[in-house]
């Protein structure tokens, strides 16, 4: 077996927490997951790696995860799609997302983390999003997510 040297020093094992404010992000290589929540239900979905694209807080690396076991789980992760595919966040943007998207290969497999390919189409772009910090159950800080919106030029 070949000997491998990793060093621990030069990846982050904490999540920075940001700021309430709007950030610039870009949109990382999505990978699907499942789990089980604290309640022992099935959780499942899309995340995406996230990075702070402008300002002080440039080049900070956050994770968005985009539930599926539910219809209001799929309503907010379709919020983020919206925008990252680039339309604004109105009735009239979502009825041109899923004109444009009805069909599309929307499939994801966690047994090896994959996802089709509508899933891959914001990979690169960038996107709004407007952040919050709340509490968790434990008592711990947590990133929240309020909205999300196409860059527009």
């Amino acid at each position: 077996m070949p000997r491998y040297t990793p060093d621990p020093s030069k990846v982050s094992a904490s999540i920075e927490i940001l700021e309430k404010d709007d950030y610039e992000f870009t949109i990382g290589d999505p990978k699907s997951f499942f789990r089980k929540n604290r309640n022992q239900q099935d959780s499942y979905g899309i995340r995406y790696p996230l990075v702070v694209a402008e300002g002080k807080k440039k080049g900070t690396k956050i994770f968005i995860s985009l539930y599926q076991q539910s219809e209001g789980a799929q309503a907010m992760a379709k919020q983020f799609m919206i925008a990252a595919y680039g339309y604004p966040s109105t009735r009239e943007g979502e009825k041109d997302f899923d004109s444009n998207t009805a069909g599309s290969d929307w499939g994801f497999d966690t047994d090896v983390g994959s996802v089709g390919e509508a899933w891959k189409v914001p990979v690169g772009k960038r996107i709004i999003g407007s952040l919050d910090v709340g509490i968790s159950e434990t008592g711990e800080q947590q990133q929240q997510f309020k909205k999300w919106r196409a860059l527009t030029a």
